[in-house]
C-alpha cells in the first residue's frame, strides 16, 4: 500500500492569513499520525518549497526557485499580473509533477485555488499517476466566490469546476449543514490542532470585560456590530474589544471607532502570534465569533476562530448556524442575525455568570474541542478513503 500524499497549496509561508497556515499545518500533522508518509508543498516568496512531516515537524525536502513572486488575484487585476501569475504557477506545477513521478506519490491532496484551462490540464496528467483529493475550505463554494470576484471570473470559474471532477478521486467539502452528499463528495467541518494551542488561564473578573475577536478581518467577521454596540452600551462595567488580526476591513474599522469616539474601547493589535496572543486569550472573558456570514451567502459556516475559541477554553458568541457547538450553553452562545448592534448588556450578564460561577468554561471546551474538532478527529474519513479505496475507482463511477 502506497501511503504517500503530497499536499499542495499555493498559499505562501510568509502570509499574515496565520489561521489558514495554521490549518493547513494542522492537517498534514494529522495525516501523519493517521498513518501517512506526508509532504508539503507551499510558496515561500520566490520559490516552492516541499516539506518533510517528521514527527509533526517540517524538514525542508527539496525546493524550486521560480524568481517571481506570485500576487494573489482580485477582480481588477491586470493582465500583466495575470499572466505572470500563470507563468509562475505552470513553473510550479511542472515542477511539482515530475518531483511526485520520481517519488512515487500515492495521493495529492489540493486546497482549493483558482482554476484555468492550465490548471485543469495539470490534474489530468498528475491523475495518472496519484490519487487527487480537491478541498473546498468553503462548499458550496460559489458564493463566498462571487463575494470577492468578478462576474466573468465567477462563471469561468464555475464552468472550469464541471471538468475539474473528471480528474479527481474526491472531492472534500468544508460544510456547516448537510444536504448536498453524493458519490465522490465528502463533507466535513474546519478542525483545530490541539496540540498546538495552550488551555488559556483563567482571568479575574473585576469591572472590565475584555471580548476578543480574531483573524483575517473582513466584512463579514460583522466587528462593526460589537463597534457600534459598545457605542450604546450604557452600563457599569468598562467593555474592551482586542481585535487580533489584519485585513481589508480594518481601515473601516478604525474610521467607524473614530466617528463614534469609543477610541478607549477598542483596541487593534494588528497580526500577532506566540506569547503575545496566548497572552490576549489569556486576559480575555468572551471571545467574539462570526456575526455577518450572511454578508456572503453564508449559510454554510464553519469558522476557524471558533475552533480556537473552544481549544483554548475561551466562552464566545457567534450568530452562525455553524454545526459543532450545539449543547454548550452558557459557554458558546447563538447572538441575533442580521445588522443591528449586538446588545452589549448581553455579553457582560453571560461573563458575570460565568465567572462568577463554579465553571468558566475552560475544561468544557477543552475537551469538546479533544473530542470532536481535533484534525485527527476531522481527517480521518479522508486518509481511510486514500488508503481504502483504489486509484480511480470513484472517479470512474462518477464519470
Amino acid at each position: 500500500m502506497n501511503n504517500s500524499l503530497l499536499y499542495f497549496t499555493i498559499l505562501n509561508e510568509e502570509s499574515k492569513s496565520l489561521g489558514f497556515l495554521k490549518k493547513v499545518r494542522s492537517q498534514c500533522k494529522a495525516f501523519e499520525k493517521l498513518g501517512h508518509s506526508v509532504f508539503l508543498g507551499i510558496l515561500r516568496n520566490t520559490e516552492y518549497v516541499i516539506y518533510r512531516v517528521v514527527n509533526s515537524g517540517f524538514e525542508r525536502e527539496t525546493s524550486f526557485h521560480f524568481g517571481s513572486i506570485m500576487e494573489s488575484i482580485r477582480s481588477r487585476a491586470s493582465i500583466i499580473k495575470r499572466i505572470n501569475n500563470q507563468l509562475v504557477l505552470s513553473k510550479i506545477m511542472r515542477f511539482t509533477q515530475e518531483w511526485c513521478r520520481k517519488k512515487e506519490i500515492g495521493a495529492v491532496y489540493i486546497r482549493r485555488f483558482a482554476l484555468s484551462h492550465l490548471v485543469i490540464r495539470f490534474l489530468r496528467s498528475l491523475s495518472h499517476q496519484s490519487k487527487i483529493v480537491w478541498e473546498y475550505p468553503t462548499y458550496p463554494w460559489i458564493s463566498e466566490y462571487r463575494h470577492s470576484h468578478s462576474l466573468f471570473r465567477s462563471i469561468v470559474e464555475r464552468s472550469l469546476a464541471s471538468l475539474l471532477e473528471r480528474h479527481i478521486d474526491l472531492i472534500v467539502g468544508v460544510s456547516g449543514i448537510s444536504g448536498f452528499e453524493r458519490e465522490g463528495l465528502l463533507l466535513t467541518t474546519n478542525g483545530v490542532g490541539i496540540d498546538e494551542l495552550p488551555m488559556r488561564e483563567r482571568p479575574f473578573l473585576l469591572r472590565t470585560i475584555e471580548l476578543l475577536g480574531l483573524g483575517k478581518i473582513t466584512s463579514y467577521h460583522g466587528y462593526d456590530r460589537i463597534i457600534k454596540g459598545i457605542a450604546d452600551y450604557k452600563g457599569e462595567y468598562e467593555v474592551v474589544f482586542n481585535i487580533a488580526g489584519d485585513g481589508n476591513e480594518i481601515d473601516n474599522l478604525r474610521k467607524l471607532v473614530n466617528s463614534l469616539n469609543v477610541d478607549e474601547s477598542i483596541k487593534f493589535h494588528g497580526v500577532v502570534d506566540g506569547k503575545k496572543l496566548d497572552d490576549l486569550f489569556n486576559k480575555s472573558h468572551i471571545g467574539i465569533g462570526s456575526l455577518a456570514l450572511h454578508k456572503i451567502g453564508g449559510q454554510y459556516p464553519s469558522p476557524l476562530k471558533h475552533r480556537e475559541f473552544c481549544a483554548r477554553g475561551l466562552p464566545f458568541v457567534h450568530a452562525t448556524d455553524d454545526p459543532d457547538f450545539a449543547g454548550l450553553e452558557p459557554f458558546v452562545k447563538k447572538v441575533e442575525f442580521g445588522e443591528d448592534p449586538i446588545d452589549i448588556q448581553k455579553l457582560v450578564t453571560m461573563a458575570i455568570e460565568i465567572y462568577n460561577g463554579p465553571e468558566d468554561g475552560r475544561r468544557v471546551l477543552r475537551d469538546h474541542a479533544a473530542r470532536t474538532l481535533d484534525w485527527v478527529v476531522k481527517m480521518k474519513p479522508i486518509s481511510d478513503f486514500i488508503l481504502r479505496n483504489p486509484h480511480g475507482a470513484v472517479k470512474s463511477n462518477r464519470n
